[in-house]
């Protein structure tokens, strides 16, 4: 399993659509996140 398909089913089962769980593009626009859950972007994590 993809890190984009574990979002996308985490979003899912909180029943939030990709704008309302990127809080209105607040910290990701919700373009960038629907690439990363169609995995045309890898998110890269800065820890």
């Amino acid at each position: 399993m993809t890190i984009g398909e574990l979002l996308k089913e985490y979003r899912i089962t909180q029943g939030k659509k990709q704008k309302e769980f990127t809080n209105d593009g607040i910290i990701v626009s919700q373009s960038y996140y629907s690439k990363v859950e169609k995995m045309l972007i890898e998110l890269l994590l800065i820890v």
